[in-house]
């Protein structure tokens, strides 16, 4: 038995130039369009929270103090001492006298319970 070629075996797919243009083009353009009218109506629906000042102080003096405590090694003594204290210090410490309200609690993640 003699073996066919592959490309006999093949049948040729030719694509009339009306085909492209009237029922390609226009899925791509539809997929492309759905695509950034989903990134918009997603970026619409996302609700960003709204930072304060007191909260963006706080998380800046939060970032410092982890910072100091990174690389207070580098510091000299009276100078990492001093900023400590400025973070720290029992009466007039930024995180001692600053009260500020804690965020609510999340619902969904609960409490754990000890058996």
């Amino acid at each position: 038995p003699r073996v066919k070629p592959l490309r006999a075996l093949m049948a040729e797919l030719l694509l009339d130039p009306n085909i492209r243009l009237w029922v390609i083009l226009p899925i791509v353009i539809i997929t492309l369009l759905v695509g950034v009218l989903r990134y918009y109506v997603i970026t619409l629906l996302h609700r960003e929270k709204k930072l304060t000042v007191e909260s963006m102080r706080d998380g800046q003096a939060l970032l410092r103090s982890q910072r100091l405590r990174a690389n207070g090694n580098f510091l000299p003594g009276k100078a990492f001492l001093m900023r400590k204290n400025y973070f720290n210090d029992e009466k007039e410490g930024y995180f001692k006298k600053e009260k500020r309200e804690s965020p609510p609690a999340n619902p969904i993640g609960g409490t754990r319970h000890s058996r």
